[in-house]
């Protein structure tokens, strides 16, 4: 075997190594029993939850395939004011969800942790004309909650999941999307506007520095990401979401943002 074969021969086994990621990750081809393809890749990614210039929490989001369909599990944890200055009431919220392929909402439990002590709720849909949310507060008896759905529902958290799935439409594109809120305990229509698109750059990695004691980028990844735009409760919202469903950069009301970072910039410095 001459170099010109080898080196024929390692190129082919790379391309062939490429395309098989890309499929696996990506695509998701169809089994043998004619499976539909996942809508969005699993992954994960951390955010750091400002207010201002100061951090006043984390969030994260997985999103994993298993057999039932596709699992996305999101945490966030938030110290909001109070009135005494030297004290801090922190909260927070666990939501695991269950989704099919086609991103229908099938189950979720959730769990939030306050000052006022523990409440965990658990959410199941029937077919796609009934949800059911039992939720058990602290040393209170559960409550049932039953809601008559008009079409399938999903949770708030996975609206730039459906977003991507679709392809995210060229900005002036609208989405109509059905959601259930499990912590407000609200059946919503969100009317979304893809905006514009743009490129950020964030955080891929971290490394410790020692003199300044801290956390310090030591990668950083530029993202195309696009710009959903909607209300809630009355108040303008924007998501920049990038192609796999996950979100770059959240803007709310009243100056709070939730930005993308790495593990160990999100969670200890």
């Amino acid at each position: 075997m001459n170099r010109r074969t080898a080196a024929v021969l390692i190129l082919a086994m790379w391309v062939g190594a490429l395309g098989w990621l890309t499929e696996r990750h990506y695509l998701a081809r169809a089994g043998a029993r004619g499976e539909p393809r996942w809508p969005v890749p699993p992954g994960s990614a951390f955010h750091i939850v400002r207010l201002g210039e100061r951090q006043i929490g984390l969030a994260s989001q997985t999103v994993d395939t298993v057999a039932e369909g596709l699992r996305v599990v999101q945490l966030m944890t938030l110290d909001l004011p109070t009135e005494a200055s030297d004290q801090r009431r922190r909260t927070s919220v666990r939501l695991e969800a269950l989704y099919s392929r086609g991103l229908q909402l099938r189950e979720w439990r959730s769990l939030e942790l306050t000052e006022r002590g523990r409440s965990s709720s658990h959410g199941m849909v029937y077919g796609d004309s009934l949800l059911v949310l039992v939720t058990t507060p602290e040393g209170v008896p559960p409550e049932t909650l039953q809601v008559r759905l008009r079409r399938p529902v999903i949770l708030p958290g996975s609206i730039p999941l459906v977003a991507a799935s679709r392809g995210l439409p060229r900005p002036g594109s609208r989405l109509n999307l059905e959601v259930f809120d499990p912590l407000d305990r609200e059946l919503r229509v969100e009317r979304l506007v893809v905006a514009t698109e743009s490129l950020f750059t964030v955080p891929d990695s971290a490394q410790w520095n020692p003199t300044l004691r801290r956390w310090v980028v030591a990668h950083a990844d530029t993202i195309r990401a696009w710009r959903l735009d909607a209300d809630e409760h009355g108040l303008p919202v924007s998501r920049w979401v990038d192609g796999s469903g996950m979100i770059v950069l959240t803007r709310y009301p009243l100056g709070a943002q939730l930005q993308r970072s790495a593990f160990e910039l999100v969670n200890t410095n």
